[in-house]
């Protein structure tokens, strides 16, 4: 009973004449008791009486406790002897996890003793499944790959949890690379607005080539503009005051350029280029640079 610590002993009446040192500590009142008052049969689909298991003693059978194996527990004396269940977030999250303990074997019929010997093991998924039943995994059977299948679900669960987090992180870095990638898109869009008209620089983004996003023109007016003695203001002020001039002044000249429905063509220094009639075609294009040089 130390080698089997689950295995059973019950006589033809079902009643419990000895088992296994762990579940003489899990549940001491099975013994003198009936199996079927804490088990109750899940496989195989047979009538649990002596007679019916006797002959399916070829059978690998699985047991259930009818209660969870906390509350078996709370009630025997490994409650008192202050060993602690522990319970994580994610098992009491987990509404249906299935608490029983479940164990699994053959039966065997002694027939010095005329009982059955059935000789189990538990079956546990993980080691969170060990711990919320207050066992130690020196406690499992040492006969059967119940440890070697444990380590190695719990191993390949950590690995996957590895996996996934190493995912996230990568994750992670490429939507922060798209971002990035976007904003610099978008200011590059915003750069070429301005150096290009819309519609050309609509072309070009389309992968079009210069040479097609030409266009020709009959008639067009122009307006340069110059401000006078600008050599001789920039050699008496500073040179940030230089900037905030040009700045002042230009965008003053950008706002009558959308409201007289023009286009700037470029600013170097203090000059100024302004065009009617392109790229937006306009028969009186004429009179909108007039406008502008008034304004």
């Amino acid at each position: 009973f130390e080698i089997f610590p689950y295995c059973i002993l019950f006589d033809k009446d079902l009643v419990v004449t000895s088992m296994g040192n762990v579940l003489k500590i899990i549940m001491p009142k099975l013994a003198s008791k009936k199996v079927t008052e804490y088990f109750e049969l899940v496989k195989p689909l047979i009538e649990f009486k002596f007679e019916v298991v006797l002959s399916r003693a070829n059978n690998i059978f699985e047991l259930a406790t009818q209660e969870e194996i906390d509350k078996l527990i709370q009630s025997s004396s490994l409650a008192d002897s202050g060993r602690q269940i522990s319970v994580s977030e994610e098992d009491l999250m987990e509404e249906d996890v299935d608490k029983t303990l479940h164990i699994k074997g053959t039966m065997c019929y002694v027939e010095a003793w005329q009982q059955i010997l059935f000789l189990a093991c538990p079956i546990m998924k993980d080691l969170n499944s060990l711990v919320w039943t207050g066992l130690f995994i020196n406690e499992l059977a040492m006969h059967d790959y119940s440890r070697d299948i444990l380590l190695l679900n719990t191993m390949e669960h950590i690995e996957m949890k590895m996996v996934m987090h190493a995912a996230e992180i990568k994750a992670a870095k490429i939507d922060k690379q798209v971002k990035l990638f976007e904003e610099t898109k978008k200011k590059t869009e915003d750069l070429l607005s301005q150096l290009l008209p819309k519609h050309v620089a609509d072309n070009l983004r389309s992968g079009k080539s210069p040479m097609d996003t030409c266009q020709t023109y009959e008639s067009v007016t122009m307006l340069f503009s110059d401000v006078v003695s600008f050599t001789v203001i920039c050699s008496r002020i500073k040179p940030i005051e230089v900037v905030m001039l040009l700045n002042n002044l230009y965008t003053l000249f950008d706002f009558l350029v959308d409201q007289n429905a023009v286009y700037k063509v470029e600013t170097i220094g203090d000059a100024y280029l302004i065009v009617a009639g392109c790229p937006v075609k306009a028969n009186n294009h004429n009179v909108k640079i007039v406008d502008m040089a008034f304004d």
